[in-house]
């Protein structure tokens, strides 16, 4: 697309992650939205979107999450075992309990929005996001709520009691993920084995 241009990728052999802008909008029929989109230009704001493309890898996205796919890509939601633990993951994480799975050759968009996003490449490592900023990941990831270990961090900081691990941790295990990362901050902790290699890379232009 001519009015688009890319933030940030994130690649592996099965799957890449692009952080679309649109580098400009024509506004819209309807007068409300164009007064939105005006303000939000005015301010340095710009729409952006996440691409998924499949390169006969499988990811997994927020359910609600998706805008359009194209290519040889089909769709499924698995239910897998352990059905009660993934629906207490998804009401205590803020997630949805469901996640559909996007599999082929082809692209698949999500809804465009004015908030930043993070990518990680994770080797054998974890994440934990805020809890609704999860997005999508590759779908051997897994995906789960893990309490507060500071209480007084719920009490006295604003969190939730519950945030979101986004997690590869088997042997040889890896993959690539793409979260929201708020509109003023990233509230990303990262638990690094390796040593100081960077796991995540912030889109926010």
């Amino acid at each position: 697309m001519d009015n688009m241009s890319v933030l940030e990728t994130l690649e592996n052999e099965r799957v890449k992650i692009e952080v679309m802008r649109y580098d400009q909008l024509t506004g819209s029929d309807d007068p409300e939205l164009s007064f939105k989109l005006f303000y939000h230009y005015r301010q340095g704001a710009r729409l952006k979107q996440v691409k998924l493309g499949l390169k006969k890898g499988q990811m997994k996205i927020e359910a609600g999450a998706l805008h359009f796919m194209k290519g040889n890509v089909k769709m499924e939601t698995p239910v897998k075992k352990g059905l009660l633990r993934n629906v207490g993951t998804g009401l205590l994480g803020g997630e949805s309990v469901f996640k559909p799975v996007y599999s082929g050759v082809g692209e698949v968009w999500l809804e465009p929005s004015f908030k930043h996003y993070l990518l990680a490449d994770l080797q054998g490592e974890e994440i934990i996001v805020d809890k609704g900023m999860f997005l999508a990941c590759e779908e051997q990831m897994e995906v789960s709520a893990v309490a507060q270990k500071n209480i007084s961090s719920a009490f006295f900081g604003g969190e939730d009691f519950f945030q979101t691990r986004i997690s590869c941790m088997g042997i040889g295990g890896s993959g690539i993920t793409c979260t929201h990362a708020g509109d003023l901050g990233l509230p990303i902790k990262q638990r690094d084995p390796t040593g100081g290699r960077q796991l995540c890379s912030p889109a926010s232009g």
